[in-house]
């Protein structure tokens, strides 16, 4: 995960998420719909559509970004780093919601839910 500074008192998120077709047909991803939570707090969302196909039991990386209002960063994230540098538990990040895939055209809902926990000090 990549923070970078936006307009509007944001900041933008940048990040590769890692989608894996376990079939040995072809699918079609044609939206993400994630809502990204720091430690159990909503704090953006991707709603996204797309048309991009993905290799049979293979993976494929798509890079996502979110805005995140400021006050959010420095509230979670920068007193995060100082309560993980004197031994408090690191914050958690977590990817709710579903991606919409298509396969020989037939669309379906894949639940996602990805949670990590952040390591501060390496941001």
């Amino acid at each position: 995960m990549e923070f970078s500074p936006a307009e509007n008192d944001m900041v933008s998120m940048n990040a590769q998420v890692r989608l894996y077709n376990p079939n040995k047909n072809k699918i079609t991803l044609t939206a993400l719909n994630l809502i990204l939570e720091l430690d159990q707090s909503q704090v953006g969302q991707i709603d996204k559509e797309y048309d991009l196909p993905m290799p049979p039991e293979g993976e494929f990386d798509i890079p996502i970004e979110v805005m995140v209002p400021t006050k959010t960063i420095q509230d979670k994230v920068f007193k995060g780093a100082l309560l993980n540098f004197m031994g408090g538990k690191p914050i958690v990040g977590r990817f709710t919601g579903y991606a919409k895939v298509k396969t020989m055209g037939v669309p379906i809902k894949v639940p996602i839910m990805i949670e990590k926990e952040i390591d501060l000090l390496n941001l």
